[in-house]
């Protein structure tokens, strides 16, 4: 019974599965305009490249989505009533969230897997979970600030914007249709 008790409050190895779902809280601060906004998101993801989020207010209303599908990004955005498909790049983000940021980055931050690249040196705790990431070139951090049981919360900072994620409700088996990562 101790033992049951002692796994069920171990952090979750959220690298060990192949896809997942999670209910997100995001703050995104725009550092340029001085603004921020919360907002609530459903994500699902399946490694390595594959990745739908859908963007919602805190009270429900829909503001749009976004879908990484192997090298293609797609998104809606309510407010202007566009869909628009683009090669998946860092520029791709833009839109979204007012800064340049690597879609295959937040596959990498949900599954808690170091990103790729030279330029990037990461730290692990000393139960060997991922604590901070750095890109010195890019000049865009990663911090894992809390980590209990399935639950985290991470930053991710770049020169124009902070993103403060706090995760929760993992599910490891998803649902997903042939549309789920389609425009």
């Amino acid at each position: 019974m101790i033992s049951v008790l002692v796994s069920c409050a171990s952090p979750t190895k959220f690298n060990e599965y192949e896809e997942g779902a999670w209910d997100i809280r995001a703050m995104i601060r725009d550092k340029r305009a001085a603004k921020s906004a919360l907002v609530n998101v459903d994500a699902v993801a399946r490694k390595p490249d594959q990745l739908r989020m859908d963007f919602s207010t805190s009270i429900g209303m829909e503001l749009g989505y976004f879908i990484l599908n192997r090298d293609k990004v797609s998104y809606y955005l309510a407010k202007t009533n566009k869909k628009r498909q683009v090669n998946a790049s860092p520029r791709a983000m833009r839109p979204l969230i007012h800064t340049d940021l690597d879609p295959y980055l937040l596959v990498k931050i949900l599954f808690d897997e170091e990103p790729k690249g030279k330029h990037w040196q990461c730290e692990r705790d000393e139960k060997g979970f991922l604590s901070k990431c750095n890109n010195s070139n890019k000049k865009i951090s990663l911090q894992w600030l809390k980590r209990k049981s399935q639950q985290r919360a991470i930053e991710v900072e770049t020169p124009s914007a902070r993103i403060q994620l706090s995760l929760k409700g993992f599910r490891s088996k998803v649902e997903t249709s042939a549309d789920t990562f389609q425009i």
